[in-house]
């Protein structure tokens, strides 16, 4: 009987330990966005949701964490809540930033896959010749900003550094249309001059498909797809 006392009195004071453990990290709930950025509140825990989107708060805030779930974290800030990821939640003393980058358009040299964050999970597969934008620099990874065909879609991800060129030395396979530029929507290049043009009203996103010439076919979104002359292609955006 004694013995029965001594391990249940020894459970007792193991359990009363485990949740004053638990509670210290349930009121360590108080952490810092990584400065250098700032980052949109999702409304679920998904890289998908950053298509609607329309919360930010600035890195370096103060952030309550209201609860986890694999990658992400449920956090709030200034009255405002939502998802973010857990990779860009650090503690105070922490110097850890991310280098915002002022480039211009790059080009992917081989094809890869996108992740969620430096070393994270795959949420995209990318192909050699895509066009990409760089935002931020960690270390030798670079977050990037991808042309969107397809609504929802991932529009940022992880890459290695090493594997942007520029688009002098790899062939793009994608570009965007020059605002006025003429389009022939016709598939037979030999009928292309008896069909009048149309006109671009916009700086078009397209997917590079085969050169005639001077021309080459391109296919943008809603499955639109015409020829343009090379000329009318550029490999930055113009708004």
């Amino acid at each position: 009987m004694k013995k029965i006392s001594f391990f249940a009195m020894l459970l007792i004071i193991l359990l009363l330990a485990w949740n004053n453990f638990s509670f210290q990290l349930k009121r360590n709930s108080t952490k810092i966005l990584m400065p250098g950025s700032n980052y949109s509140l999702l409304k679920e825990p998904s890289a998908k949701a950053y298509e609607e989107s329309k919360v930010k708060i600035p890195g370096g805030e103060l952030v309550s964490i209201l609860k986890t779930e694999d990658d992400w974290a449920l956090i709030e800030a200034n009255g405002q809540s939502g998802w973010i990821l857990k990779w860009f939640i650090i503690n105070e003393n922490s110097d850890a930033k991310l280098l915002k980058l002022n480039t211009d358009y790059m080009i992917l040299k081989e094809k890869t896959q996108g992740q969620l964050y430096p070393e994270g999970p795959t949420i995209v597969e990318l192909e050699k010749g895509n066009l990409i934008k760089p935002l931020f620099r960690w270390d030798d990874w670079i977050q990037v900003s991808i042309i969107q065909f397809d609504i929802p879609s991932i529009s940022v991800t992880w890459i290695k550094e090493n594997l942007l060129a520029l688009p002098s030395e790899v062939e793009p396979n994608e570009g965007f249309l020059r605002v006025g530029c003429p389009a022939y929507e016709i598939l037979d290049f030999n009928k292309i001059s008896s069909v009048n043009p149309t006109t671009v009203q916009y700086s078009m996103q397209v997917r590079l498909k085969k050169r005639q010439g001077e021309f080459i076919w391109v296919s943008g979104p809603s499955e639109w797809d015409a020829w343009v002359k090379s000329s009318d292609i550029l490999y930055t955006k113009i708004d």
